[in-house]
């Protein structure tokens, strides 16, 4: 009977405690701000080389701690001045109220924004950030009963542009769930990095016309130290000295962008 009730603690537990962030309509990508040890489920360092993810795999990038939730009075009293002049603000306002509508399981903390003229056309672009799961969940499965921690991250998740004089979402801007580290350039290239940096899967793109277009091919890594290359269809092996060539080539002479990330309630402050 205790073992059937501690069980149903875990389940209410990791039922309260979820946390999605939104995009869109309907927001599906979930961010866990906590780790429940259930039954039978251990959490420690994990260094078997097979599995997904290793403790101290994420130590070479920026981390975050998970913050925490506004209060439903603190959400309710934030107000963003929409104008025409600031296409801009429309895209915040709406990221607020979506959170006063969906309820206390969605964290609005989690989510910010910066600004940086990223097409050097003279326009900053606003850039959303959110905070979560570096590579993604999937990496951190569980592996003979031992499972690594979650390591949190503040990541680019979509850029809006202006086109005329409206705010519009840049088509291909989207950061797939299992990134662990997105880049932007000071000569425009979104450079975004996937799942572990033992199997790093990397891409390149840059904004042309409100589009992030490829640059070059999709190369990674895979977990037996083999190197290939991926576009579209066309895939195939590449060696170590080839792939690192590939990233200097396309990085030579780029310097990392430092984006000034603040949180959504302070636009237009």
């Amino acid at each position: 009977m205790k073992r059937l009730f501690a069980i149903l603690l875990c389940v209410i537990f990791a039922l309260l405690t979820a946390c999605g962030t939104p995009s869109g309509d309907e927001r599906s990508t979930t961010t866990h701000e906590e780790s429940v040890t259930c039954a039978e489920t251990k959490t420690a360092d994990v260094t078997e080389p097979n599995t997904l993810r290793l403790n101290g795999d994420y130590d070479s990038v920026p981390t975050v701690t998970v913050p925490e939730r506004l209060s439903s009075e603190e959400l309710d009293s934030i107000v963003i001045p929409v104008s025409a002049d600031d296409p801009y603000s429309a895209i915040i306002a709406n990221e607020i109220d979506w959170y006063k509508q969906a309820g206390s399981q969605y964290n609005s903390e989690v989510e910010r924004y910066a600004l940086y003229d990223i097409n050097g056309d003279g326009t900053d672009e606003l850039i959303i950030g959110s905070v979560g799961v570096l590579g993604g969940t999937s990496v951190y499965e569980e592996h003979e009963g031992v499972s690594a921690e979650y390591t949190f991250g503040l990541l680019i998740s979509e850029v809006y542009t202006i086109q005329n004089g409206k705010a519009v979402r840049v088509q291909h801007s989207a950061v797939s769930a299992d990134a662990y580290e997105t880049v932007i350039f000071d000569n425009g290239i979104l450079k975004v990095v996937r799942l572990t940096p033992r199997n790093p899967r990397i891409t390149y793109r840059k904004m042309v016309n409100g589009v992030f277009e490829m640059v070059g091919d999709c190369i990674y890594k895979t977990f037996d130290g083999k190197f290939y290359y991926l576009n579209g269809n066309d895939t195939g092996e590449i060696t170590e000295e080839e792939f690192n060539r590939r990233i200097a080539e396309t990085e030579k002479g780029a310097h990392p962008v430092e984006l000034e990330w603040k949180h959504l309630q302070d636009y237009g402050k």
